[in-house]
């Protein structure tokens, strides 16, 4: 509903900005725990993750109604 846009835009830059930062440190972490190459590894398995994430979300929501205004 339009009454939620505002809420929807709030987290949306809540969630941007802290994964962001989060993601910063947790990027110099595995350098310097580990090695450069792990650093890429590592983003693989997250972006693994992410598409399976989408894919289940959208096999789950098959049979949800539609939400309308």
């Amino acid at each position: 509903p339009s009454r939620w846009r505002s809420i929807a835009f709030a987290v949306k830059f809540i969630l941007t900005f802290g994964v962001g930062a989060t993601s910063v440190y947790l990027v110099g972490f595995v350098k310097t725990t580990w090695s450069l190459e792990a650093v890429y590894i590592f983003l693989t398995g997250v972006a693994l993750l992410l598409v399976l994430s989408i894919i289940g979300l959208v096999v789950a929501s098959r049979h949800v109604p539609h939400i309308r205004n």
